[in-house]
């Protein structure tokens, strides 16, 4: 149904708001780059000569069986809106990133951007500089999810803090993501196939 769908082409349009912060295609890009990589590597186990074969299977996660493109897709949405999120709430708790960070960072935005295939620079049109400041993002939110555990325990949440601060945790989603407006554009996101956009 997607066939006449051009990925490059929409990399502007707005595919998550979160309050009145738009996250472009573009942005999001990093996300299904992430999130493909990993399942495709997990696909390439299960059948070498056909990732195809795997990623039209169903996923098991929990009790919920889904298609793996539809799973996908989900967890590139959720981890895309926790790095934007938690960076609102890392603001409030006056959280940067040092200047060795940033070294360390760009080293790793080089490695990135240096891993992904030809495909996936066509598709994402993402630079290193774009990866950078994604990473710096990520940085923040690593930084604050440590620093919030402790917010955790005295507003009587129990178990592994980490967890509980992670973009599925119960803690997360119930005392931070509730605190906001998140809209995601499904027209658009019904016409992305993942599995198509940055892997082969």
């Amino acid at each position: 149904k997607n066939k006449d769908f051009i990925y490059e082409k929409h990399l502007q349009e707005n595919v998550i708001t979160i309050n009145s912060e738009n996250i472009t295609l573009k942005d999001f890009s990093y996300y299904v780059y992430v999130v493909e990589k990993k399942i495709n590597e997990m696909a390439l186990q299960y059948n070498p000569d056909d990732a195809n074969e795997f990623w039209n299977t169903h996923f098991k996660n929990s009790l919920d069986s889904v298609f793996t493109r539809d799973y996908a897709k989900q967890l590139a949405k959720d981890l895309c809106e926790y790095d934007y999120i938690m960076e609102k709430e890392t603001a409030i708790h006056n959280i940067y990133v040092t200047e060795s960070e940033k070294e360390s960072i760009k080293a790793d935005a080089k490695d990135t951007y240096d891993d992904f295939s030809q495909k996936a620079k066509d598709n994402t049109r993402l630079s290193e500089e774009d990866i950078y400041n994604i990473l710096c993002r990520r940085k923040l939110v690593e930084k604050y999810a440590v620093r919030a555990a402790q917010q955790v325990k005295s507003d009587g949440f129990a178990g592994d803090s980490a967890s509980l601060l992670d973009y599925d945790g119960e803690y997360y989603k119930e005392m931070i993501k509730s605190k906001y407006n998140v809209t995601e554009n499904n027209k658009l996101l019904d016409k992305i196939t993942m599995g198509r956009v940055t892997v082969n």
